[in-house]
Formats: structure tokens, sequence, C-alpha cells
């Protein structure tokens, strides 16, 4: 459970709560939780957060560590259409084995803003 607050006193409060029902352990300032890196800056008073960890997953789950880079994986403008899809049975074989849902599944909640985060 991650427990955060500006002020060491509700934490406080709150950790002394929920240690009156359950045994609990504070393990500290927390630096990765679901996926998520956090990076804390103590001059500055600031906080980061990144989903690299993630983003590399991803990739690597679909065999593209060594993929180059890009903005956009087609030219602008490249309409798709169903003769683009595979047409013999060999072809329909082969993109089963393609992670194709799997890897926009992910995409998508990659994309997904952080609770609090602008849309």
């Amino acid at each position: 459970m991650l427990i955060a607050s500006r002020q060491k006193a509700v934490i406080a409060s709150v950790k002394a709560g929920i240690a009156e029902k359950f045994r609990i352990k504070d393990m500290g300032r927390v630096r990765f939780i679901l996926g998520i890196e956090i990076d804390y800056n103590m001059e500055r008073r600031t906080l980061g957060i990144s989903q690299k960890a993630y983003t590399e997953s991803i990739i690597k789950k679909v065999g593209q560590e060594n993929a180059k880079p890009c903005l956009t994986p087609l030219e602008p403008g490249v309409q798709l259409t169903k003769a683009d899809e595979p047409q013999t049975e060999e072809d329909k074989a082969k993109m089963k084995s393609k992670p194709y849902r799997s890897l926009v599944g992910s995409l998508i909640r990659q994309a997904q803003p952080f609770p609090g985060e602008p849309r």
C-alpha cells in the first residue's frame, strides 16, 4: 500500500490507523510500484514518474529490442485497406503468431494518463 502526503503527521496517522487492525511493515520511500519508477529530487522538492521499465517490457515481449526508433511506422497519409490483410492461409497462419492484440492493449494502457495528469 502506498501512502502519500505532504504532511508527515498525516502519513503517521494513516499508518497508525492501519496498524491498529493489521500487521504492517514500513518499507520506506517508494522507488518502484505497479510498473512505475518514482524519482525524488529533494533539493528541488520535485517528484518524477516514469514508465520506462513497462515500455521496455512491451518492446521485449514483442521481440523488438533491436528495432530502430521512428516517429511513425508508416509514411504519413498511408491508408490501409482490406487488400492489405493476409490473403493466403499461410500468411494468415503467420499472423496468428503475432501478438498484435496484446501489443495494442499494452500500448493503450501505456498511453493512459496517470490519475491527476491532464489529458
